[in-house]
């Protein structure tokens, strides 16, 4: 039954009195303006509500009080929403906000009336209602975007606003959506980002129909509650506040977090109910004879049919349902015009087929329509795209709804894609799901609640970055190959973005990149816009030019770079003390940067490689380094753990961001001794010569830097030096200089020194062990008490493999793995022998090894071989991926990869194939590369001969 505002009992009817109790100075008349018939001024208050409040006095501070925020609803047919706001102004830089106000509506289906307009100055009251400046403009602002939402304004302009004086303003708006029928729903902010003096909601319902309400926050604890009064056939909720502080406006807080108080309101009472309205509204219309029979396809205009027709080549239903949502985002122009009933209701997918163009839900039933064709099982899904989990806290109401999307049945499997998404090329079980996480509602007959959409999956880089320079001269300019790629959700938008995008346009925004570190960078070729075979990448691809890069310092030769890795994602807020969730910039997120450079021939770096790697509750940072030969790989991994922090663990990710390790994954540089670069013969050395070459060197500098300290007495330094001298000659061979026949002498000068026995021991404990006579290092380490990240306890570990003691080597190699881990500096080459000894343990890797091995997929040289150990490529792609390598890194991981080939055969029990592929090495082997030592360790132990480790 209707209820008229006449009938409402007389004990709600507002008597005719002031809203404040201040004297009313009366403004003179002003002429009338043009009216319109939505738009009513100096309008009679609504019979139906309560007595206003009075404006009480402000108490709080601020640039800006918010004196009464009175809000009274009437939820019966014909719904009218009254506010009664009081606003005063303390500094002159807010007087905007009461010299020009704005009140928006629709025209199209709701009446506003002002009833009040007046200037609180101190004691006095000036009327402003019949002079106040009112315009009625339409409010469009958002048509650039693609919305016409046929919204007006009535912009009020005020002379003589002063600081101090209070705006209040009384006015209604009546009227609601027709799409929404006679069910009504609204909801009201309780909190805001001003003081607040006074506070108050009353909403009026026919006790006859059920009015469900529900407060939601995130950032308060549940406690409105409201007064119920009980007035004849109506039934009134009352709320009311006094002394409200602001809401927090922390910066960083997640779309998702409700930071205020809402106070929601629906006569729907289940999601079932909600999705029935949806039902009606994006269920086909029938013909108006019979009903259409539930076994036929729905009937569609020809257009329809002809254009399904052509996605009917498919080879399957996944490419013809894939073809189809192509077609609907990108030849239906996104464009929504949300007038009336079309803000909800869509058009038909022949009216949208006609224009083309429409919005979120038209481009969701043309496709559905165009699946249906195929017979293709679709629906509707509406979610909220900005507030994604929003819904889940919310009451049942379509108002908590701002987007459709559609849910596709391919292949027993369900999909989630997005219609006014452009740009996307890949099939639909390759796309990513469109808002993930969401709390979606399925609009089909038997939707009975919400569904959760799949979470993002974030397994690889999002934006990855590869630069690969070549250098013929150090003194000469470089050339360089920059491919940028973009993935998961950032490869529609960018692909749309730059296909739209000038020559001249991309070309600057590569400069861009690099035109300040290498000044007078040029372009020479591209940029070239490329997609990867299965559209799930979106690649720029440029080649530039750079001035002379390398610079001399001192002895060094540098390089500069800038990975642009952490650009932005290290934003933390200057306030940690805050009381809602912080974002993390980009949310759930993977990037890299990966550098190669390709040094002139006369560069010999024989091996060099180093690892860093932060790990903490909120995100990874991993940089690592391979250097063989002349070639220089070099990648930088960033990748957040989650996409929101608690507001209690926020001044712990201050501390984390803080880490001045993390200042090296940004712009830095690559440098070498001179040292190692040749300048006679390079090109024509073989890779054993320059090893030859670069060991003459050492030992003549090692030579000179004990003869120098020896002076003074005794230092653990000296020792040190001494140490390292040993070693080198025992790995290394004597690099020509006829020193290897000192060896036994210098071996006991070592094991002769006094005072530093621990240092000695782990040096002749690492010489025995370059020695292969295990038996003898595990004596002498068993003497030092190793510490669990030295280096030596890996050796140790491996001499205990050799002597057969697997179960105590895999101990030790986790132990240390664990340690460097711990401290982020786990070298691949390191986790490589820890593999190994697992492997010859028949142990599975320990869970954080494990994590280390896969969390960098396709990582730089030797990482590969851990791939290999761990299953993921087969023998022949290990050597494949070596073989790629230059002629001097290519040796060189030849004999890595064969080493770990051979041990892993070994492990398994397969002997012949072991002796194969360790005979390699030993054949091959590079003197100073510990792969090569172990091997020859392994193959002793294979054929039981001495000889074979000589």
């Amino acid at each position: 039954m209707r209820l008229s505002p006449a009938l409402l009992p007389a004990a709600i009817v507002l008597v005719a009195a002031n809203v404040t109790t201040q004297p009313v100075l009366a403004a003179p008349k002003a002429a009338v303006p043009r009216q319109d018939s939505t738009f009513i001024r100096n309008a009679p208050l609504p019979k139906w509500i309560a007595p206003l409040s009075a404006v009480p006095p402000a108490v709080q501070t601020g640039p800006v009080v918010l004196r009464l925020m009175e809000t009274q609803a009437w939820a019966g047919p014909k719904p009218v929403v009254l506010v009664n706001r009081a606003v005063q102004v303390n500094d002159k830089s807010k007087l905007g906000e009461i010299g020009q106000y704005s009140l928006p509506y629709r025209p199209a289906y709701e009446k506003l009336s002002l009833h009040r307009v007046a200037i609180l100055r101190g004691d006095t009251v000036l009327d402003r209602t019949a002079t106040v400046n009112i315009r009625l403009l339409e409010q469009e602002t958002s048509v650039a975007t693609g919305f016409y939402m046929g919204v007006t304004s009535a912009q009020l302009l005020l002379d003589d606003v002063r600081v101090g004086d209070t705006l209040q303003i009384v006015y209604s708006t009546e009227g609601a959506n027709p799409v929404f029928g006679s069910t009504w729903t609204d909801d009201y902010q309780w909190d805001r980002h001003i003081p607040q003096e006074t506070r108050k909601l009353l909403v009026s319902h026919p006790a006859a129909t059920p009015l469900h309400w529900r407060e939601v926050s995130d950032a308060y604890p549940p406690g409105l509650a409201p007064v119920l009064e009980r007035i004849g056939n109506i039934e009134r909720l009352r709320f009311e506040g006094q002394a409200l502080a602001p809401f927090s406006l922390d910066e960083g807080v997640p779309n998702d977090v409700v930071r205020t108080r809402m106070l929601q309101f629906s006569e729907y009472g289940s999601w079932q109910q909600v999705a029935q309205w949806a039902n009606a509204l994006f269920a086909p219309p029938l013909p108006a004879s019979t009903a259409r029979p539930a076994a036929k396809k729905p009937e569609a205009p020809s257009e329809l049919v002809t254009l399904a027709q052509r996605f009917a080549g498919g080879a399957n239903d996944t490419e013809r349902a894939s073809a189809a949502l192509r077609w609907v985002q990108d030849e239906i122009r996104y464009f929504s015009v949300a007038l009336g009933e079309n803000s909800h209701r869509p058009q038909v997918p022949g009216e949208v087929l006609r224009r083309r163009f429409g919005d979120c839900k038209d481009k969701s039933v043309l496709l559905i329509a165009l699946l249906a064709q195929m017979g293709i099982k679709a629906e509707p899904v509406l979610v909220n795209a900005q507030l994604p989990t929003y819904p889940r806290k919310s009451i049942a109401a379509p108002t908590v709804f701002d987007h459709a999307i559609v849910r596709v049945h391919l292949d027993g499997k369900t999909y989630f894609v997005d219609p006014t998404r452009v740009g996307e090329k890949a099939l639909i079980p390759l796309l990513t799901t469109a808002v993930p996480g969401a709390a979606g509602l399925v609009v089909a007959p038997d939707t009975t609640d919400l569904i959760a959409l799949p979470e993002e999956v974030v397994d690889q880089p999002v934006i990855e970055r590869l630069e690969s320079f070549v250098l013929d001269e150090l003194d000469g300019d470089a050339r360089l190959k920059v491919r940028i790629s973009y993935r998961g959700n950032l490869a529609a938008p960018v692909r749309a973005a730059l296909n739209g995008s000038s020559q001249t346009d991309l070309a600057k925004n590569v400069l861009a990149d690099f035109d300040k570190l290498y000044p007078g960078a040029e372009l020479v070729e591209g940029p070239t816009l490329e997609d990867s075979a299965d559209g799930t990448t979106f690649s720029v691809l440029s080649g530039l030019r750079l001035p002379k890069p390398i610079l001399q310092q001192n002895s060094l030769y540098v390089m500069r770079f800038d990975s642009k890795v952490l650009n932005g994602l290290l934003r933390i807020p200057g306030s940690l003390t805050r009381t809602l969730p912080l974002q993390m910039p980009m949310g759930r997120f993977q990037t890299r940067y990966r550098m190669q450079v390709q040094w002139p021939q006369r560069v010999k770096m024989m091996f060099s490689e180093g690892a860093v790697d932060i790990d903490n509750p909120f995100f990874d940072a991993r940089q690592e380094f391979s250097w063989r030969g002349n070639e220089l790989d070099y990648t930088i991994d960033y990748a957040t753990k989650r996409a929101q922090v608690p507001a209690a663990e926020v001044p712990q990710l201050g501390a984390a961001v803080k880490n001045p390790a993390l200042q090296s994954f940004g712009e830095g540089n690559v440098h070498f001794h001179e040292a190692f670069a040749i300048n006679v013969g390079a090109e024509q050395l073989t890779v054993q010569d320059a090893i030859a070459m670069r060991n003459k060197t050492i030992l003549a500098s090692l030579g000179e830097a004990i003869k120098e300290r020896s002076r003074s007495p005794m230092t653990a330094e000296v020792l040190g030096l001494k140490c390292a001298a040993v070693r080198h000659l025992v790995t290394a061979g004597d690099g020509g200089s006829g020193t290897l026949r000192y060896l036994p002498q210098m071996i006991a000068d070592v094991a002769q020194q006094k005072g530093f026995d621990k240092e000695r021991d782990l040096c002749l404990g690492q010489v025995y062990f370059s020695q292969l006579d295990y038996a003898r290092a595990l004596e002498t380490f068993a003497k030092t008490d190793v510490k669990e990240d030295d280096a030596a306890l890996l050796k140790q570990a491996w001499a205990r493999m050799s002597l057969g003691n697997t179960a105590a080597a895999a101990g030790d190699s986790g132990r240390y793995a664990k340690a460097k881990l711990k401290q982020g500096k786990l070298l691949p080459s390191e986790a490589i022998q820890v593999a190994l000894v697992f492997q010859h343990a028949h142990q599975p890797l320990p869970p954080d090894l494990q994590a280390y091995v896969d969390a960098v997929p396709d990582g730089a040289w030797p990482r590969p071989v851990l791939d290999y150990l761990a299953g993921k490529i087969s023998q022949q792609a290990l050597l494949g991926v070596a073989r790629e390598f230059g002629p001097v890194k290519r040796e060189m991981a030849l004999n890595e990869a064969w080493f770990a080939i051979g041990s892993n055969l070994r492990a398994q029990g397969k002997a012949a194939e072991a002796i194969g592929a360790l005979n390699y090495v030993a054949d091959h082997g590079l003197r100073g590369f510990e792969s090569t030592l172990l091997a020859r360790s392994e193959l002793a132990l294979l054929t039981g001969t001495a000889a074979a480790a000589k």
